[in-house]
């Protein structure tokens, strides 16, 4: 970062020349805020009740302090100009006031996209835990299902009396005990369902910011029970950025079903692409 040596002897030239060299320095603290992403809270803004706590946020390229204030839908970047009289008697403004808050003008920011900055510290500890819950949830669900069959079975097959193999004839559909094709004591096989894919899309994330949803919609596949099948794909050739994203399914209707995404920051180009596959 550029610096000053303020402490000489002779008189140090401050002038207004200084002063903006000064300015400029301290702006490269902006650069900072790209860590988290753009549109993201720093620092502060809790919702309690109604009202938004102040707070820090960074927004285009910027580090904001955000002032509180009833939720609303849009947030609006405010500039107050604060006026000096010069030594030429003119006067002009100086000083300049930038914050954000909620309110209205011609250009605004939806409160909806604002997203909490994740800790960098608790980066390793996160990516620990990750593990896709609805993926190994639906499994272990498929596999008492499969355990429950299999019991029926084994319970038909116990009435069997030990060496009935010798009266099974040829035709298994014959119902005449008298006929010589009779299978006598023919456990009732029960019917396992097949899964059946229902359909197969893709949807582009782009770089989602922090923790975001996604709405994917489909044409009806007439029911809502159903496993969503995914991956991600980066399309940025980046991978170190792309590994550390994840994301789980939730809330499926019979045309769409719910998306979310955990980013672990840095810029990303991200296509989604599953297949529903009935249960």
């Amino acid at each position: 970062m550029n610096s000053f040596n303020f402490i000489q002897a002779g008189g140090f030239p401050m002038d207004v020349d200084v002063l903006d060299q000064m300015q400029t320095a301290y702006k490269l603290y902006n650069g900072l805020g790209a860590l988290a992403g753009d549109m993201v809270i720093i620092k502060g803004c809790t919702l309690t009740g109604s009202t938004v706590s102040d707070g820090v946020v960074y927004i285009n390229g910027e580090v904001l302090e955000f002032r509180s204030g009833i939720v609303d839908t849009n947030v609006i970047i405010v500039q107050q100009a604060q006026s000096k009289e010069f030594e030429n008697g003119n006067v002009n403004e100086v000083y300049y006031t930038r914050y954000a808050t909620f309110g209205v003008a011609t250009t605004s920011f939806p409160w909806t996209s604002f997203k909490r900055a994740f800790p960098t510290s608790l980066i390793v500890e996160e990516l620990a835990k990750k593990a896709e819950k609805t993926v190994v949830d639906s499994l272990i669900q498929r596999v008492g299902v499969i355990e429950q069959r299999v019991g029926v079975i084994e319970e038909k097959l116990g009435t069997i009396a030990r060496g009935a193999e010798v009266n099974v004839q040829a035709d298994m559909n014959v119902t005449d005990v008298n006929n010589d094709a009779y299978v006598k004591n023919k456990p009732t096989m029960p019917t396992i369902p097949k899964s059946e894919i229902l359909y197969k899309g893709f949807f582009t994330l782009g770089d989602p910011i922090g923790e975001s949803t996604y709405l994917i919609t489909f044409p009806s596949v007439g029911t809502a029970n159903y496993a969503v099948l995914g991956s991600l794909e980066g399309r940025n050739g980046n991978r170190s950025i792309d590994i550390g994203t994840s994301y789980i399914i939730f809330s499926r209707e019979h045309n769409c079903f719910i998306l979310g995404v955990d980013d672990m920051g840095g810029v990303q180009a991200l296509d989604f692409n599953f297949i529903l596959v009935s249960k």
